[in-house]
């Protein structure tokens, strides 16, 4: 497994959590460290088991295969590590019997961290994470791309999004947060629930963006077994790999969702920030329309948005939400299955893609004002836009 370059803080998610933790997450993080008799937490991506052979996994895959599963294929494991000084963990610590002792809380785990936050981690603190709902800056790029080319086929999914930005469930707990620190957006919304991840016209648009090699939030799955072993024998350029170990990590749906909606109910006190920053979110756009592009349906897409978080992964593993597949590698591997790269990524879509060291002729606020004008909203939709910018919620 390799390591990323030693420690790193805690992403505001983690911080959230670990310093004001929900009773089944605070005990589950005391028993471990009293076991493990450190200050240290061993992550793994669910149950971790370590099979003979390829073929022998692919099998068992597909023995055991349910509606609800999905997949992610690797030519290798990546292990993370983040560490901080987390004062009110090591108070809530501190009061347990016995007591727990941390001045310097780090784990360490089994990653599957987004592109978006590859290059980005140290300090963690990328576009992503500097609006209280970050919206556009998920999708900063294409969003560029999208609104200079009054053809490209994803405006009317950004449409969407917009609109649902500004009249959707999403805001209406950060119009009351602003409202306490006397700042009025001028928007009334009258919405009357609260959302526990970002709006799915987002996540669709992040996947979209993830697919066609943005830099993005989120991380792809898959539906198909055999997608998922492509992923995990050959390189991204469709060479493959012959010698290591791979890996293949499943991840069950439904028991994800029960999870997030377990933990992070409106009851949890932390629920305000962690609402602000979307915690979990997974999206399938397998199915999508094929005029927005062909990649999603050939491999049976489906993304995460999250996984940057550790402590999603310790929610998994209390729940079996994922396990962990992992397999040697040999000569053989790459022809297990009969998929091509060809097959997944088809040619005659180079305009979806993101395009090396473009300049883009305007900022973020006079783009969204071209673009609400040129798809024809209303006057007072356009300046809903604009404020719902101003305030971090597009």
């Amino acid at each position: 497994m390799t390591e990323k370059d030693t420690k790193k803080p805690f992403p505001p998610v983690d911080k959230v959590c670990y310093s004001l933790p929900s009773p089944d997450i605070g005990i589950e993080i005391w028993n471990r460290l009293l076991d493990e008799g450190a200050s240290t937490l061993s992550l793994t991506f669910g149950a971790v088991h370590e099979c003979e052979s390829l073929d022998e996994l692919i099998n068992e895959l597909k023995e055991n295969h349910r509606s609800q599963h999905c997949y992610r294929g690797q030519v290798s494991q990546h292990l993370a590590v983040y560490s901080g000084c987390l004062p009110e963990m090591s108070e809530y610590l501190r009061a347990g019997s016995p007591p727990v002792y941390l001045d310097q809380f780090t784990v360490r785990f089994d990653s599957l961290i987004p592109s978006g936050f590859r290059r980005g981690i140290v300090p963690l603190i990328t576009p992503f994470g500097q609006r209280a709902l970050p919206g556009l800056s998920h999708i900063l790029e294409p969003f560029y791309v999208t609104t200079e080319n009054q053809h490209h086929p994803w405006r009317p999914l950004l449409v969407d999004y917009i609109r649902d930005a500004i009249s959707g469930d999403n805001v209406s707990m950060i119009l009351r947060m602003l409202a306490q620190f006397g700042a009025n957006p001028g928007i009334d919304l009258g919405i009357e629930h609260e959302p526990r991840v970002l709006p799915n016209t987002l996540l669709r648009l992040i996947s979209l963006a993830q697919h066609y090699e943005y830099e993005s939030s989120m991380v792809d799955f898959t539906k198909d077994i055999d997608t998922a072993v492509w992923f995990a024998t050959h390189r991204w350029n469709g060479n493959p790999v012959t010698e290591g170990r791979g890996v293949i990590y499943r991840v069950d749906l439904a028991r994800a969702n029960e999870a997030i909606d377990k933990h992070f109910g409106l009851d949890y006190s932390a629920i305000g920030p962690l609402l602000q920053m979307g915690i979990m979110g997974v999206v399938d756009i397998s199915d999508i329309d094929q005029a927005y592009g062909l990649r999603p349906g050939l491999q049976k897409g489906v993304s995460f948005f999250g996984l940057e978080n550790s402590v999603l992964y310790l929610l998994m593993d209390m729940h079996k939400v994922a396990e962990t597949f992992i397999f040697p590698m040999d000569e053989h591997s790459a022809t297990a299955t009969s998929i091509f790269r060809a097959k997944l990524c088809p040619d005659g879509e180079e305009g979806l893609l993101p395009t090396v060291d473009r300049l883009y002729s305007m900022g973020p606020t006079k783009a969204l004002h071209q673009f609400c004008l040129e798809e024809s909203l209303s006057k007072n939709e356009a300046e809903r836009v604009l404020l719902a910018y101003k305030y971090g919620l597009i």
